[in-house]
């Protein structure tokens, strides 16, 4: 992913629960060749990540002991929002997430990634947002 561009996050969302931390720390854009992703604002583009950063860690922190004891500590979360698609895939080592944690992620990321392409002005927008479960050593 070294040709796309992305974004390293170093004062983002982190969620305590069960004695682990999930930290958001990165976001990748990616663009097909032939279009160009296009919110009615640039500053939607760090607003839409942020919220979806933070719907995603809200409904996997009652999870995050039992991703963490099975093996699940670096997350993605991929996003499309076009006009004819919009969805999103969450993962770990380069698997689905389990189906036990999706009615949670339904219920949180669905308003969120819905409200995002009502902002669209152009063109698809697809972010890969990268997060880490961390113990918690406060």
């Amino acid at each position: 992913m070294e040709s796309i561009t992305s974004v390293k996050i170093f004062h983002g969302s982190e969620y305590k629960a069960n004695g682990k931390v999930i930290r958001w720390t990165e976001v990748f854009f990616l663009e097909n060749d032939d279009q160009h992703s296009c919110l009615s604002d640039p500053a939607d583009h760090s607003r839409l990540t942020e919220h979806v950063a933070k719907a995603f860690c809200l409904a996997l922190c009652p999870h995050l002991k039992l991703l963490k004891e099975d093996g699940m500590t670096k997350l993605g979360l991929r996003v499309t929002l076009d006009s004819d698609q919009v969805g999103y895939q969450a993962g770990s080592n380069g698997q689905p997430l389990p189906s036990q944690y999706m009615n949670d992620l339904d219920s949180a990321l669905v308003p969120v990634i819905h409200g995002g392409a009502c902002q669209l002005s152009e063109g698809p927008i697809v972010m890969e947002l990268i997060f880490y479960i961390l113990e918690n050593i406060a």
